[in-house]
């Protein structure tokens, strides 16, 4: 995937290509090394989330009158409106993500351009990876060979579909594309924050913290869950946004550390290098 960055931080221009495998950032403090592994992080863990374009509402009538609809990938992933409409959904994501003022980032701040999907060859089995179902009908996604063949099974009595508009539709299964190009194509992300030290000493203070609320959200009244839950949730809500998207996933780790440390990862062999360093 090529991300590129515009007046983020410090950086003012960045062309990033990212690869599988471990990446570095080095530099002098104050560079934008943090400021860029975070963009990272966001895009690729909120590409779930996103519904671009990947097909039209025309499209969508489409697939209700004959049933079925074939997507290409590669083609749609490498035109210029998409990967517009793609970076201005993810961008949205980061003021929220880095814990920022609303429109601390611009909307031309991340542009994606190029996912570099590695697609498979014809020999690729073909796989079911969403399933959509309302009422006595659905809809299921199969991918193969780099296309989504996207199918409508319903009974002829049932107009469940009928119900809802077709861009709601249309968001709906541009939604369960972007998850299905996400798990199969994208890599996952883990950053090593700068804050990684504090995570660890103060994650079971905060997990201390967490469980003395549920026990006081617990010990109330029904009476009282209902006078005071949009005080309840205006609370959880704020505690919960005081981080960055990094550090919570950090925390959430730190808090799971003792499981995790049982298994052997990927780059568990780095790890073994970095300690001897």
């Amino acid at each position: 995937m090529k991300i590129l960055f515009r007046d983020i931080g410090r950086i003012k221009t960045l062309d990033f290509e990212l690869k599988k495998g471990l990446t570095l950032f080095c530099g002098k403090n104050g560079t934008g090394k943090t400021y860029a592994a975070y963009v990272i992080f966001s895009i690729l863990n909120r590409f779930e989330s996103t519904s671009p374009k990947w097909i039209s509402r025309s499209e969508v009538a489409n697939l209700f009158a004959q049933g079925n609809l074939s997507v290409d990938l590669k083609k749609i992933s490498e035109s210029a409106p998409f990967l517009k409409d793609l970076s201005e959904k993810l961008a949205k994501y980061l003021d929220g993500d880095f814990d920022a003022p609303k429109d601390f980032f611009g909307k031309d701040c991340v542009a994606v351009g190029d996912l570099s999907l590695r697609l498979h060859d014809a020999t690729e089995e073909r796989e079911t990876n969403g399933i959509i179902r309302v009422g006595k009908a659905k809809i299921t996604l199969v991918i193969s060979n780099g296309r989504v063949v996207i199918s409508l099974v319903k009974s002829d009595e049932d107009d469940s579909f009928s119900k809802f508009p077709p861009d709601v539709w249309q968001a709906i299964i541009n939604e369960q594309i972007s998850v299905i190009v996400a798990r199969r194509y994208l890599a996952r992300a883990f950053v090593l924050t700068a804050e990684r030290a504090a995570i660890n000493l103060f994650s079971r203070e905060l997990s201390s913290s967490r469980n003395n609320l549920v026990d006081q959200l617990l010990a109330l009244e029904n009476s009282d869950k209902q006078s005071k839950k949009i005080n309840i949730a205006q609370f959880v809500g704020q505690k919960a946004s005081r981080y960055s998207l990094p550090i919570r996933k950090g925390l959430e780790i730190a808090e799971d550390l003792k499981n995790i440390a049982k298994e052997k990862g990927e780059f568990a062999a780095y790890a073994d290098k970095l300690e001897d360093l």
